[in-house]
């Protein structure tokens, strides 16, 4: 297997929306996909009267060739806007009555398909400290492992080069290789659980053009688990927090009020409805 490293992905997941449109019936072979809406509100999939999925968000393409096989992919998840959906691959191997299905990536941040001659290669979106699987899939293969790709900020990233105004949401603070170090070295082992509670958010505020404060929380559970990354750019130093419905919260530095005031205030107001 061979190791992939990435200097910087910027790409956002693909969101997921609830829907209220059905999809068309797609051909395949010389049957059809077809799709309809339950009373539980779920889309069922189905080919030759046989159901091979259903979820509460379906969105299907027009057939492909890949290696000269004609393949369907189905964009399908719970819906919601914080997570992207995952890829529903749909065949019919040639002397066979029955759809095959495959789904790939069925947690948040699910990779979009990139699809060749050969080969759909399934990029996993990374967020800061992240390291996943590549994955491939063909007819002759099926769905494996290629290689693997680890998340590395922007070389050459300073404290000195850090543009707050082109951050268009938190995890963008930690593409800078500074800023991502001095926070690893704050938070520790924390990290990680930082980086999740940060998931979904806005472009980071700009404050007095000395500060930056970035209010996030975690997909699937705003209000719930949010986290806090805060910057004083003139001193280069970093300031995180994170909360919990049950109010829980923790501090880096331990002790808040020796915080830059503004930031405090900033983390107090993100406590706000």
């Amino acid at each position: 297997m061979r190791r992939i490293t990435v200097l910087l992905i910027c790409l956002l997941s693909t969101q997921a929306f609830a829907q209220s449109e059905i999809p068309a019936p797609v051909k395949l072979g010389d049957g059809e996909i077809v799709f309809a809406r339950g009373e539980d509100e779920e889309i069922t999939v189905t080919f030759a009267g046989r159901e091979i999925y259903r979820n509460y968000y379906v969105r299907a393409d027009q057939p492909i060739k890949v290696d000269d096989e004609d393949v369907v992919l189905i964009a399908v998840g719970p819906g919601g806007n914080a997570c992207g959906p995952s890829t529903l691959i749909v065949t019919l191997p040639e002397g066979t009555v029955d759809a095959q299905a495959v789904i790939v990536g069925e947690e948040c941040g699910s990779p979009t398909p990139s699809v060749n001659a050969n080969e759909i290669l399934f990029v996993p979106y990374l967020v800061p400290g992240a390291k996943d699987l590549v994955k491939s899939w063909a007819p002759s293969t099926g769905l494996v492992s290629v290689g693997e790709i680890s998340y590395v900020p922007k070389a050459g990233s300073t404290w000195g080069n850090f543009d707050a105004k082109t951050a268009d949401r938190a995890h963008a603070v930690l593409d800078n290789a500074e800023i991502y170090a001095a926070t690893m070295t704050l938070v520790g082992s924390k990290f990680d659980e930082l980086v999740l509670l940060l998931g979904v958010s806005g472009p980071p505020e700009l404050i007095n053009g000395k500060y930056v404060a970035a209010f996030g929380c975690q997909p699937h559970a705003c209000g719930v688990a949010n986290g806090f990354l805060g910057l004083d750019l003139g001193a280069k130093t970093v300031y995180a927090a994170t909360r919990f419905s049950e109010g829980t919260e923790t501090f880096w530095p331990v002790d808040f009020k020796a915080w830059p005031q503004v930031l405090q205030n900033s983390y107090e107001a993100s406590k706000q409805p």
